[in-house]
């Protein structure tokens, strides 16, 4: 019983976090030409970061205007 339970929360967590990349690709369907946002997650525990070390996402999801550099962590808005 308590393995199902388990893998009950699983599919709930598995849900929640399609229903969020759904929004959020529905959103960047509707994003306004020129716009920038970039939004990722982290595989890592904040406890593994050192300090005044650049931050590198792992799994970004949405890049939109494609300000955002997954290999070195940057990002540079391309206007004021």
């Amino acid at each position: 019983m308590h393995v199902y339970l388990t893998e009950v929360d699983d599919l709930r967590n598995n849900v929640t976090i399609l229903e969020k990349n759904v929004t959020l690709l529905e959103e960047k369907v509707h994003a306004e030409p020129g716009s920038v946002a970039f939004f990722a997650t982290l595989g890592i525990t904040l406890s593994t970061l050192g300090y005044c070390r650049r931050l590198v996402f792992d799994n970004v999801i949405m890049n939109n205007g494609a300000a955002y550099n997954k290999n070195n962590g940057s990002f540079v808005a391309p206007m004021p």
